[in-house]
């Protein structure tokens, strides 16, 4: 079982390269300053006040942990099939088995690889059809090993790929597959 964040806590904010100029690190601007700024470009006037939105986020208590994610298979919108490595990154499912979910690790992509670099700034990004995963797991009639699972093998529905550029880390939306004994769809 992985546990997750609690409700309500932050993850660290996302490192930030320091631009530099001749050597010396540039300023950055106030990011409050900086949506001033594109405020009063949207809407053609100074801002007048700042608000701050509170938001909930709901997420599962826990996840059970179905092994080492080894690898993905994805198929982009804008190019060639890539499979996709990973380190340190678990597989894990939701409780009732209809949701799969990364946790932990280095989930970073190369956007620039993936042709994706081109889209930003943006927070998240649809980076194409997942068609397998590859995770590693011990059980006990095979000892341990590497598991292929093909999305959408029984003509069920690939499931999309998406990844938060902010936080570094993919995401599994859609797809008609379902946990339990084994990955099926």
């Amino acid at each position: 079982m992985a546990k997750r964040r609690p409700a309500g806590s932050k993850p660290a904010p996302p490192k930030m390269p320091a631009a530099t100029k001749k050597g010396r690190p540039t300023k950055r601007r106030n990011p409050e300053q900086t949506a001033a700024d594109l405020s009063e470009r949207f809407h053609g006037r100074p801002v007048k006040r700042i608000t701050d939105i509170e938001s909930t986020t709901r997420e599962y208590a826990e996840l059970t942990d179905l092994g080492k994610l080894v690898s993905l298979v994805v198929q982009p919108y804008n190019g060639p099939r890539v499979q996709l490595d990973f380190k340190g990154v678990r597989l894990c499912s939701s409780p009732d088995g209809g949701q799969l979910f990364f946790e932990g690790g280095d989930q970073a992509l190369d956007l620039e690889v993936l042709k994706l670099n081109k889209y930003l700034p943006k927070a998240y990004l649809d980076v194409g059809l997942v068609e397998k995963v590859v995770y590693a797991t011990k059980r006990p009639a095979y000892g341990y090993a590497e598991w292929h699972h093909e999305f959408g093998e029984d003509g069920g529905e690939l499931p999309t790929l998406a990844y938060d550029v902010l936080n570094e880390e993919i995401k599994l939306i859609g797809g008609s597959y379902q946990t339990g004994e084994w990955i099926e769809n």
